[in-house]
């Protein structure tokens, strides 16, 4: 079994039931006089969301202990993390805060907040108000910049007005993170990869319609899992895009879904070859997609899986 199809089995095996069994805990309790269990509430998606969120970063999914490649990879792991809280710490020992450092050259920012699993939120170390004064003009790549931030960049880091005007790669720069501020005026012209940009961002629900997207090439996952999302999105000039492959939606197994609920059909999707799982558990998703080009589309796996309501009539003929 390749890792990819062993990552799958062993989060299906072991990580599903264990958040469904942390869902059902939290809303409910099991009645040992009565002998059955009792269920006193509902989470709502987001808290859904939070507990799988939870029990993800306990058992570390996907690494497996057994296979000596993988312990290797995971020694390798902690050492890279313990360097970077170093550095991190470190440099703000010798260099202070960073909110006013002349990043006017820097082309290359991926990565740059990440706080991956057990890392001990390193943005908080070094900025002392926020990135306002940060010039980024000459950034191409922000991928990952705050990947997994959960905790402390919802609306501290006030990057609404920066120069993203050569920027080419945004891909999971939001990746789990809890940022809320409006950054609709952003140049992303020149942006090509999207990829999870938004995904599971929990608080995330600002309007994006000013963007423009004409060289964009992939949405995929974009807005998967970001629950709170409902924005109005028919302005896109999407007539450049590939892949849109698990662009909404939620996650089956731990049953978090989705409020997205906006009108798509002006879409032009006549270049999108890659449509699998696009609505996947989407199933607050009621508005129509008749009239879409899927012409080019190769890809239709699971497009519309766990929804509520039919799928469109392309769909039906293919």
């Amino acid at each position: 079994m390749d890792s990819e199809n062993r990552c799958r089995s062993d989060f299906q095996k072991y990580i599903e039931p264990e958040i469904k069994h942390q869902i059902k805990y939290l809303e409910g309790y099991f009645d040992e006089h009565f002998g059955k269990y009792v269920k006193k509430r509902t989470l709502d998606s987001k808290q859904k969301a939070e507990v799988r969120e939870k029990v993800i970063k306990e058992n570390q999914s996907c690494i497996h202990t057994q296979d000596r490649e993988c312990l290797s990879k995971l020694d390798i792991f902690k050492q890279q993390k313990e360097i970077a809280e170093s550095t991190l710490q470190e440099l703000h020992k010798n260099l202070g805060y960073i909110d006013f450092w002349d990043v006017g050259n820097v082309r290359d920012m991926s990565y740059m907040f990440a706080d991956y699993m057990t890392w001990s939120h390193p943005i908080e170390w070094v900025l002392k108000d926020n990135l306002s004064h940060w010039n980024v003009s000459k950034v191409e790549s922000m991928r990952g910049m705050f990947y997994w931030s959960l905790h402390y960049i919802k609306d501290n880091l006030k990057i609404e007005q920066w120069d993203t005007s050569s920027l080419r790669d945004m891909s999971y720069i939001f990746f789990r993170t809890s940022f809320s501020e409006n950054i609709n005026d952003w140049n992303v012209s020149k942006v090509e990869n999207m990829e999870g940009a938004f995904m599971e961002a929990l608080d995330f629900d600002q309007p994006l319609d000013k963007w423009d997207m004409r060289n964009v090439k992939s949405i995929s996952y974009m807005f998967h899992g970001a629950v709170s999302f409902n924005q109005n999105l028919q302005a896109w000039d999407t007539s450049n895009i590939v892949d849109m492959s698990y662009t909404f939606g939620g996650f089956g197994g731990a049953d978090v879904i989705t409020i997205y609920n906006q009108p798509l059909e002006s879409w032009d999707i006549s270049s999108v070859e890659n449509m699998e799982g696009m609505f996947y558990y989407a199933k607050n998703y009621e508005q129509s997609l008749d009239k879409w080009d899927v012409s080019k589309v190769k890809n239709m796996d699971r497009m519309f899986e766990g929804w509520l309501i039919s799928a469109p009539k392309w769909y039906k003929k293919r």
